[in-house]
């Protein structure tokens, strides 16, 4: 899945590193600025960011949930 970041998104400015997903759910990639970059530990997630989510079957909900304006959980 395609996920664009937006202002408020709970992860912003936290580093990829500290970001915990759902079993069988990982960021493959993602494009900023135009560029396609794979995020090391210390990238820091901005607005605009658009991560390419790779998301198992049994892990979709829990991943929407993730990116969910209204979310609250912070990091794992």
């Amino acid at each position: 899945m395609e996920i664009l970041v937006k202002e408020k998104l709970w992860m912003v400015d936290k580093e990829y590193g500290h970001l915990k997903f759902p079993k069988n759910s990982y960021i493959g990639s993602v494009i900023r600025g135009g560029k396609v970059i794979v995020p090391t530990n210390f990238d820091i997630v901005r607005v605009g960011d658009r991560m390419i989510v790779f998301v198992g079957q049994e892990s979709l909900k829990k991943v929407e949930k993730l990116f969910s304006h209204h979310s609250k959980r912070g990091l794992f």
